[in-house]
């Protein structure tokens, strides 16, 4: 079926008819309309992050790709679809505990193109344990936009030196672009990072579910990272943890 636009909105189209449209407008609201439309566009879904800080003046990248799913029920009736997804962040080490990063997050769909930009802030609390992230940003497509919050937490746990779990509990905050209504869905993320002996370059795989706890739907996102880290190195912080153990205790 045709995706449709809504009036406020125009630009983000849905992967539903126009009923299913209305009724979800009529539901919902305009802002549940643009985290839907977010979220189909895999916006803010992925986390690829880790509780461990880099050193100061050191510089991580991360470029992504991810398949995002979302499932709905309206009026008994289940909708679903399935969109790719591409992430390319940086982030610079401030401090020892701060670092301060940005966002690109790329949703090709055929007609209608959707980018999120985000400035990413990390604050550690415990060395390569826990950290609080508060990244915001700009939803952009061809002729509209709104706003997006994630703050959320991540944890860090080394099974080895080289092989890391990575978590993240986050909130996606939609907001309609004159902050006239808003919208929050409840997630984490999962994923595990590896990293060779020495290098400066890890792969992570992540699978992360988000739902409304206000209504009947899932989203889900599942992809893979490849990071690089460039500049100082601290044997505690290297990507994965290469060369050194797990913390003590």
């Amino acid at each position: 079926m045709p995706p449709v636009s809504t009036n406020w909105l125009r630009a983000p189209r849905l992967a539903c008819d126009a009923g299913v449209m209305t009724r979800l407008l009529g539901a919902w609201g305009a802002a549940t309309v643009l985290l839907i439309a977010a979220l189909q566009a895999g916006c803010g879904m992925s986390s690829y992050q880790t509780a461990r800080n880099l050193p100061r003046g050191a510089t991580s990248l991360t470029a992504a790709v991810n398949s995002n799913s979302y499932w709905l029920t309206v009026d008994g009736d289940t909708h679903s679809t399935a969109r790719n997804s591409f992430d390319a962040m940086a982030s610079h080490g401030i401090s020892e505990t701060f670092e301060l990063g940005g966002r690109l997050s790329y949703y090709p769909v055929e007609e209608q193109d959707s980018v999120l930009l985000m400035v990413q802030p990390k604050l550690g609390i415990m060395p390569r344990k826990l950290a609080v992230i508060l990244p915001a940003g700009l939803v952009l497509t061809d002729e509209d936009h709104g706003w997006e919050l994630t703050p959320g937490v991540l944890y860090t746990h080394f099974f080895t030196p080289n092989v890391s779990l990575e978590t993240a509990g986050k909130l996606l905050i939609a907001i309609q672009d004159d902050f006239g209504d808003s919208n929050t869905l409840v997630g984490a993320n999962v994923g595990m990072r590896f990293v060779p002996n020495g290098g400066r370059w890890g792969l992570q795989p992540e699978f992360g579910f988000y739902i409304d706890p206000n209504e009947d739907g899932a989203f889900t996102q599942l992809g893979v990272a490849f990071v690089y880290e460039l500049g100082p190195r601290d044997p505690d912080r290297a990507a994965g943890g290469a060369g050194v153990g797990p913390p003590p205790g």
